[in-house]
């Protein structure tokens, strides 16, 4: 359960990443224009919308447990959860789906925009909070985490 929650929270991590450190920047120096951004990330801002609700949806549980006294949280039923969020599928699909298209598009524009190949080098050597990750593996989340809800669940 605590390592659900826990890697819960580091996929939201990387998706505000993906948010704050990439896409907003490129999107205010119009490095991207906002056709190539939808392409890019995507409907990014919604998977963050759902991980913050479903996230704090296993928060609560948890806590509501161990005020309880439930200290090993037994009495949290995480697959009535997760079953409260399946809507967060058709999200997770259009996102997955668009994804090769996405890879390639961001492929060919750094090859043809230098100023969007130094911005993404200069981000990935110099900045601490993207622990040397490029913009590359960090879209590559939300493909990680959907597989990895199985493995959890079960």
């Amino acid at each position: 359960m605590l390592e659900f929650i826990h890697t819960e929270a580091s996929y939201g991590e990387d998706l505000h990443i993906i948010k704050e450190q990439f896409q907003l920047p490129m999107q205010s120096a119009r490095l991207l224009n906002p056709g190539q951004l939808l392409v890019v990330f995507s409907n990014i801002q919604e998977l963050i919308d759902l991980n913050e609700r479903f996230l704090e949806s296993l928060q609560q549980e948890i806590a509501q447990a161990l005020s309880q006294g439930d200290d090993d949280l037994m009495t949290v039923c995480i697959g009535e959860i997760f079953l409260e969020y399946i809507n967060m599928l058709p999200a997770f699909q259009t996102y997955c789906l668009q994804q090769a298209f996405s890879m390639s598009t961001l492929s060919t524009l750094e090859k043809e925009k230098e100023l969007l190949r130094i911005f993404l080098h200069a981000s990935q050597t110099n900045n601490t909070a993207l622990r040397r990750m490029n913009l590359h593996s960090f879209l590559m989340a939300p493909l990680q985490r959907i597989t990895k809800y199985p493995l959890l669940l079960s």
